[in-house]
């Protein structure tokens, strides 16, 4: 019996997950032809925040919203974090340090070292970049093809 109510709840559990990704994508599309549907909006924000972070830098970006990307440079999604400091910062002409933006600059110079076949260069590039930077899995990637390239 107890093994029926924790199947039937992880069913449940996935079911709502599900309906809430289908109800978020289905307001992401409608904002994608009009972008102030306020009730899509709030859909995308209750279903999906990180969706609804990346459509509001995506908006904000093109308008050059320097306060909501001011507000996004605050928010727990370390990407969504940086890309919008680093874009309040040049908007405003202001000098900044951008952890992804430098990670993605030796992500860059590590895959044309590859390219180059200097793969002690791309090695060297590829172990600047954090393990635990969003960037690791593609790091990785590329590391182990370099194992396999010697």
């Amino acid at each position: 019996m107890l093994l029926l109510y924790f199947f039937g709840g992880r069913a449940i559990e996935t079911s709502i997950a599900e309906a809430k990704l289908v109800t978020a994508n289905d307001a992401f599309i409608t904002l994608q032809t009009t972008h102030d549907d306020a009730k899509a909006l709030q859909i995308l924000k209750e279903s999906n925040p990180a969706l609804f972070e990346l459509y509001s830098y995506s908006q904000a970006l093109k308008s050059q919203d320097i306060k909501t990307l001011e507000t996004l440079s605050q928010s727990s999604n370390t990407i969504i974090a940086d890309v919008s400091g680093y874009t309040v910062a040049t908007l405003q002409k202001k000098p900044v340090e951008s952890v992804l933006y430098n990670e993605l600059v030796l992500l860059q110079e590590a895959y044309l070292a590859i390219k180059a076949g200097d793969n002690k260069q791309a090695k060297s590039k590829l172990e600047a970049i954090d393990e635990r930077s969003a960037l690791a899995t593609i790091t990785g990637f590329l590391k182990h093809s370099l194992i396999k390239a010697n």
